[in-house]
């Protein structure tokens, strides 16, 4: 026991300077870490589903193209490819109008075409990853 007026003991005194970290600190520090962990999980995970995305549309753009050429290489006389074709594991189909009519027709030796392709991630998908519309002049066939 302290007999001094006005001043704790040595024993009762809190040191001036402590090492270490109280309990409060370290939860206030823990929870700033976890919300900010949390915060950069979500920004990365959204970054990636986007990346993901952006693989599949230009997937699909390649072999839309590639579609394309092979029909323009058979002189797009199939003037209607409902049927789903599979290249590459995605599926696409086409249809090909004259741009004189409105019904699917087999095209003129000379004319202008439109030509609606869509690109499905299956064969059983109802949602196109992507849907391309093009205008191609229809040459006359090569008679050889």
């Amino acid at each position: 026991m302290c007999f001094i007026i006005n001043k704790k003991c040595p024993a009762e005194r809190q040191p001036k300077n402590p090492s270490g970290f109280t309990l409060v600190e370290v939860l206030v520090a823990f929870l700033i870490v976890a919300t900010t962990m949390q915060i950069a999980l979500l920004i990365f995970g959204g970054q990636t589903r986007q990346l993901q995305t952006s693989h599949n549309i230009t997937e699909a753009t390649r072999v839309a193209d590639t579609a394309l050429a092979q029909l323009e290489a058979s002189g797009l006389t199939n003037a209607e490819l409902k049927e789903r074709h599979d290249l590459n594991g995605l599926w696409w189909s086409a249809d090909i109008r004259s741009k004189d009519q409105q019904s699917v027709i087999t095209p003129t030796p000379t004319g202008l075409l439109d030509i609606t392709m869509e690109v499905f991630a299956s064969e059983d998908s109802t949602q196109p990853l992507l849907r391309l519309e093009t205008k191609r002049i229809s040459l006359p066939a090569q008679r050889g």
